[in-house]
């Protein structure tokens, strides 16, 4: 991405390499943060009750999946800075959901006035924070007003001196939208996804989701709705469909919400003491990794190869100082790979692993190294087959619950046609505990198809055509009708052109 390159461009320019990083981490996330420790470890105490709470409302224990699991957020620049870099229009702040490796970069401050009607840097975290928290715990297929109304349901919590924390608030950033913006009809708010709706529908689209998602939640009249109205989702019935089963005529709906947007709307407080959060582990990074902390902020958040070719010299000249720390090596490793540099990435790796056998960037990428150079050579022996999947083998040892060693070793069955059921259910497995990654979807929903598992596979697919930030939604809704009418061979086939088998360790969302 681009934006990260000028953001490091910026920070080496003006010589704050060496500035003092922070790191805050938990069970659940894991913040990065330049020049305060306090901040580090407010956002990652205050990401903890978020979780908290979110799991306390719908019954769920917490669930570690060990590091590979955590949401990693790196605390960068100001709202504005953000905005400004990052060539996105009103970027406050983006996520990006991969297997393993799931990231979100926020900024330090509001570059506004900070005011009731300004989107902050808190809530977009917040907001993209409760989209995983979905998908990990509650994987399935939402049309877009309810994922994004859950979404701003939660994105506006506000937590007070006393610990507790208060959920139901009105984003004041949508009022506009619902007031006066171009007001979307029900039936069309209740559409499965929304490609044909412009920038201010969009907009109408997250605010009445919102409303609708608040309404059902408190109100007393229609209590239960909302779970019934999943069910209905999960079964394989459309949208509107299960909205007219379950909630009623669709106009008396609408006009109910219209009236309830003009009340004084109950909020939902969790006390401090029913908030139960792991405890926050603080420390200072070493200078060896706060000054390679902006390439492992850029290679991170995914570059192109030019992109990788421009980064290479700083990052050569950030590790060049330590060439025995496992955390620098293995950042130039992936430095040197996305460049093209094979052989130079296996030899960091390899720096990376003599100094920390158990370097999971060092082990990840010295098969990732070992793979493309035999790639170029075109070396398909079984020697060479067992030497690329042994770092990886060693990874998945070392954490059974990170879901990139069985991806990799997924894509090397395939490559060197070594294939047998052990590395489906691995991939199946690794979909499970990685369920936001929209690639991993893919994968696994082939997997099931080739099976005959539409059963399996139509939620995995369902939840892309729904989501409003896919790009292939409209390929997607057309695979839906395949397995809806139960054409197993055209469905795979039709998931095969779109690249379901080709799920990486790059692939993800970016919102």
């Amino acid at each position: 991405m681009r934006w990260i390159g000028w953001i490091v461009a910026a920070w080496l320019s003006l010589g704050v390499a060496q500035a003092n990083w922070y790191e805050a981490s938990t069970p659940r996330v894991r913040v990065l943060a330049e020049g305060n420790e306090k901040r580090a470890h407010d956002l990652a105490e205050r990401l903890e009750k978020f979780d908290a709470t979110l799991r306390l409302l719908r019954g769920l224990e917490p669930v570690d999946h060990g590091p590979a699991s955590r949401l990693t957020v790196y605390v960068v620049g100001s709202t504005a800075q953000v905005t400004r870099l990052s060539g996105m229009r009103n970027a406050a702040g983006v996520y990006m959901a991969r297997a393993g490796e799931s990231i979100a970069l926020v900024p330090q401050r509001s570059s506004g006035g900070g005011g009731d009607f300004e989107l902050g840097a808190e809530a977009v975290l917040f907001h993209e924070y409760a989209h995983h928290f979905m998908y990990r715990h509650f994987p399935g297929a939402y049309p877009a007003w309810l994922s994004e109304g859950f979404a701003e349901f939660n994105a506006t919590a506000r937590f007070d001196r006393d610990g507790s924390v208060v959920l139901g608030h009105a984003p004041m950033y949508r009022a506009y939208g619902l007031t006066f913006g171009q007001q979307l009809p029900i039936e069309r708010l209740l559409e499965p996804g929304d490609r044909r709706l412009n920038d201010e529908q969009i907009d109408n689209l997250y605010g009445r989701g919102w409303l609708l998602t608040h309404y059902l939640t408190f109100s007393k009249e229609r209590e239960g709705q909302i779970s019934r109205y999943i069910q209905a989702l999960r079964g394989g019935t459309d949208s509107v469909a299960a909205a007219k089963a379950v909630f009623g005529d669709l106009n008396t709906l609408n006009r109910e919400l219209d009236r309830y947007a003009r009340r004084k709307l109950p909020g939902l407080r969790i006390t401090a003491d029913r908030l139960a959060i792991a405890p926050i582990k603080v420390r200072q990074l070493s200078a060896a990794e706060a000054a390679m902390m902006a390439v492992h902020i850029e290679s991170t958040s995914g570059v192109t190869r030019e992109e990788a070719l421009r980064l290479l010299p700083k990052a050569r000249r950030a590790a060049s100082p330590y060439p025995t720390d496992p955390f620098v090596q293995g950042v130039l490793a992936e430095a040197e790979y996305d460049a093209g540099n094979y052989t130079a990435a296996r030899d960091a790796a390899l720096r990376a692993l003599s100094s920390d056998p158990r370097s999971r960037q060092g082990l990840i990428y010295h098969g990732m190294s070992l793979a493309a150079i035999a790639g170029e050579a075109k070396d398909r022996s079984q020697s060479t087959y067992r030497a690329i999947l042994a770092p990886w083998m060693a990874a998945n040892r070392l954490d059974p619950d990170d879901p990139r060693p069985m991806i990799l070793i997924y894509g090397a069955a395939r490559e060197f046609n070594q294939f047998d059921q052990s590395v489906v259910e691995g991939i199946k497995y690794a979909q499970g505990i990685a369920p936001e990654d929209r690639g991993l979807r893919m994968t696994a929903a082939s997997e099931y198809l080739r099976e005959g598992q539409l059963d399996m596979a139509r939620p995995l697919i369902a939840s892309l055509a729904y989501d409003r930030h896919a790009g292939n939604r409209e390929q997607m809704a057309a695979l839906l009708e395949l397995i809806d009418a139960g054409d197993t061979k055209g469905a795979a086939q039709a998931l095969a052109r779109q690249g379901g088998e080709d799920t990486d360790i790059e692939s993800g969302d970016a919102h």
